[in-house]
């Protein structure tokens, strides 16, 4: 079982972390993993069973793979329809080709300032944190996951605006939530007050350390649509984070 956080961080743009769980079995393979690509502004989580934590990090290189073949947003106009419209499509091949043993969650954030998409499918989350404070739960959670479900259950062009943060996460968030005794909104709300990726990162890195009970795994995400390209620049190639890769 594997102790270390793993983080991802390029300052002002884009910060990550993926914590193992607690107290569980020396047997148990953390499942979750994360994919950060800025030059293509995606980010996405996925969430992997028990039986199979690599399915969830398989799953992200896959996508990571099929983003690259697609090309899109490779400049700083926005998303167009044609372009989602093909994601979507060749995303709903990747998850009818997944088999049983390879669930996952999924969920992914594609976009800029400019507006972008949303992908989902399962318990993970994706949330965009207004410029002015509030906080908009953008997926809808269900235990319809990749290997178990013919196609993503949520596939939406959203708009962002300048000062709009994305927080995408897995379960654990719900599990930390829980632990401090609040529904996740509330939680969010009360203890996750920073305005930037590194502020919420550290937010919620002060969170999970501050109890000492059974806990999930945690993989999220935070990052500054706006600032993704300067990421790339900062930080180069994408990057896939896991404990269960093969």
């Amino acid at each position: 079982m594997p102790e270390t956080i793993k983080t991802f961080d390029v300052p002002d743009a884009v910060s990550a972390l993926l914590v193992p769980g607690r107290k569980k079995s020396a047997f148990s393979m953390p499942g979750d993993a994360l994919l950060i690509d800025p030059a293509r502004g995606i980010l996405a989580v996925a969430d992997g069973s028990e039986r199979n934590p690599a399915a969830s990090s398989a799953f992200l290189t896959r996508f990571a793979l099929l983003a690259e073949d697609l090309n899109f947003l490779n400049d700083d106009a926005p998303l167009s329809s044609p372009d989602f419209e093909r994601i979507v499509g060749e995303a709903n091949d990747l998850v009818r080709d997944t088999t049983y043993n390879e669930n996952t969650t999924f969920s992914a954030f594609i976009g800029n300032h400019e507006g972008g998409a949303i992908l989902h499918t399962g318990d993970s989350l994706i949330f965009l944190l207004h410029r002015r404070n509030g906080i908009t739960q953008l997926s809808r959670s269900h235990h319809l996951m990749v290997g178990r479900a013919p196609r993503l259950s949520q596939a939406e062009m959203i708009s962002v605006r300048k000062g709009d943060l994305v927080l995408l996460a897995t379960d654990g968030l719900t599990d930390l939530a829980r632990c401090h005794g609040l529904l996740l909104e509330p939680f969010l709300r009360a203890h996750v007050r920073s305005r930037n990726p590194q502020g919420i990162a550290g937010d919620l890195k002060t969170c999970i350390g501050s109890i000492d009970v059974a806990m999930d795994d945690i993989g999220c995400i935070a990052a500054d649509p706006s600032r993704l390209r300067d990421a790339s620049r900062a930080d180069g190639e994408k990057v896939i984070l896991g404990w269960g890769r093969r």
